[in-house]
């Protein structure tokens, strides 16, 4: 099992998600989950984008991922 880490800015907005397969969690990274697989899947989506030419994608709001 791998645990799954997302990396937040200022406004809660998620700018990097992974899973300890692939990286190691920094200092301030959230772990959201301890039994995952190797790829991270938000909404059905398998590894899915954070963010759009820079421009996040999803934030961290009362302990759930959501589309900002």
């Amino acid at each position: 099992m791998y645990k799954h880490y997302i990396r937040l800015n200022e406004q809660n907005e998620i700018l990097h998600a992974f899973s300890n397969a692939f990286e190691e969690a920094l200092d301030g990274d959230i772990c959201i989950n301890t039994t995952g697989q190797r790829q991270l899947i938000i909404n059905n989506i398998v590894n899915p984008n954070m963010t759009d030419l820079g421009v996040p994608l999803y934030k961290w709001e009362n302990n759930e991922i959501v589309e900002v």
